[in-house]
């Protein structure tokens, strides 16, 4: 039984599951579109930024709660489609069973928004500075993805 359908919304689809000298491996969809940190350079609005971090928390969680801890969370290991962020390489992820590091997948989402808010022109006038820092110390203390995001749900961004 796979744990992913093989299309799912926070990850690349699953073409082909192979097995090779006692390993597995995943052969996944070949998309030509930017990664995160591809991406990143072109963000200057701290709506999008939200929506960004938010999505990443939700794919983040969404793993998690199928038992797999990514391992490596970072700008380049996830690609934005348009309108919503996809993990993708999932070579150092584990089951969830055999490591208790699940607050580093979401530590290592506490660096991305770092990355994100020192973007040139993304602090305005009216930039909500407490919330981002709140946000931060979440994020870099390990909270649940699931606790992260209920937050996020209860002190939203306007513009």
């Amino acid at each position: 039984m796979s744990v992913f359908p093989n299309c799912d919304p926070y990850i690349l689809c699953i073409r082909e599951h192979l097995s090779i000298d006692d390993k597995d491996a995943i052969v996944m969809e070949y998309l030509t579109i930017p990664t995160l940190k591809e991406f990143m350079k072109t963000v200057s609005d701290h709506i999008l930024i939200w929506t960004i971090i938010y999505q990443i928390l939700m794919a983040i969680h969404h793993i998690h709660s199928r038992g797999i801890v990514h391992m490596d969370i970072h700008e380049g290991n996830m690609i934005w489609t348009g309108n919503s962020i996809k993990l993708i390489d999932f070579g150092y992820a584990r089951l969830e069973k055999y490591t208790s590091d699940k607050n580093e997948d979401i530590q290592s989402v506490s660096w991305i928004l770092t990355a994100l808010l020192k973007i040139k022109n993304t602090l305005k006038p009216n930039f909500p500075l407490k919330i981002w820092e709140s946000l931060y110390s979440k994020l870099s203390n390990g909270y649940p993805a699931e606790e992260c995001l209920r937050w996020m749900d209860k002190n939203p961004i306007h513009s």
